[in-house]
């Protein structure tokens, strides 16, 4: 596939399917994404895969606690709707209504629907956790988002479908006692990998994008 595809033919999908990833595509999908630019080469990033007994453990413990209404505690803060600026809380309620319409007529079932996967972790067979040293610099988050993309870029030409979600982090505690990951060890986000259930409405991909007028500024 060439890049150009890549990049457009990729979404991020809220159910995947029983159909398993071999270890050995997981490998090289994160053996291109080690190909991002860092700062200085300094390749800040650790990765933690989950899949298999281990995935399963994590996810029942992720199940019980969104449905029991426990609010998740990631390394990173995270900030509510109204502190976005208004471009993107209106790409957030474009995006919201297209769901809406997709799936049902009610907001509600949305929210229900999106609850549940987030529950069950999109279903997901794998799910790659990134993580850097703690105290890290802005520096090494936007390497380890460079080498996030690169890898669903990748898994997407492997013809792999992918999601990255706070969902997925949104229990540190969990996610270093399965997995072993150092106390001085930050998770910065996780990305679910598969295949897309398919006919599934909540797989529906996302409204168009921002205009580029609406976000790039080029001085002449």
């Amino acid at each position: 596939m060439e890049t150009h595809s890549a990049i457009y033919g990729r979404h991020s999908v809220r159910d995947f399917s029983g159909r398993p990833i071999d270890l050995a595509t997981v490998k090289a999908i994160i053996k291109d994404a080690s190909q991002a630019p860092s700062w200085a080469n300094s390749q800040p990033w650790s990765v933690y895969v989950a899949t298999g007994d281990t995935l399963a453990q994590i996810r029942a413990v992720n199940q019980q606690r969104v449905l029991t209404g426990q609010n998740g505690t990631p390394d990173l803060a995270i900030a509510h709707r109204e502190q976005w600026s208004s471009l993107s809380q209106q790409a957030m309620a474009d995006w919201n209504e297209t769901m809406t319409e997709t799936i049902s007529d009610t907001p509600t079932d949305v929210e229900e629907q999106a609850t549940q996967a987030a529950a069950n972790l999109f279903n997901a067979p794998v799910v790659v956790y990134f993580t850097v040293q703690k105290n890290a610099t802005g520096y090494s988050l936007f390497d380890t988002g460079s080498f996030a993309q690169t890898l669903m870029i990748s898994a997407t030409d492997r013809g792999v479908d992918s999601m990255p979600a706070y969902a997925l982090i949104a229990y540190p505690d969990v996610l270093r006692s399965a997995l072993s990951i150092p106390s001085d060890q930050e998770i910065v986000m996780g990305v679910a990998l598969g295949h897309a259930k398919v006919d599934d409405k909540i797989n529906t991909v996302a409204p168009g994008r921002l205009a580029l007028a609406d976000f790039v500024h080029i001085a002449e």
